[in-house]
């Protein structure tokens, strides 16, 4: 619990399951928190960049439902 808190301090970003298995490694000593923090950065980049593709998808689906 106290490594979820730290990370989220750290990053600013609540724990996903990406990132719990990234801090899995941290414990294990395969890696280190400054490690992982630019792949969390660009795995939330990318989450982020989906989510607006999938907003705009909708979007653009509903103006066709309603141009119908």
């Amino acid at each position: 619990m106290i490594a979820v808190l730290l990370i989220y301090l750290c990053s600013g970003r609540p724990m996903s399951k990406y990132a719990y298995n990234l801090l899995s490694a941290v414990a294990a000593g395969w890696t280190t928190v400054e490690g992982i923090l630019p792949i969390l950065e660009r795995r939330e980049r990318e989450c982020e960049r989906d989510r607006q593709r999938q907003r705009a998808r909708q979007a653009a689906k509903r103006a066709a439902k309603t141009n119908v």
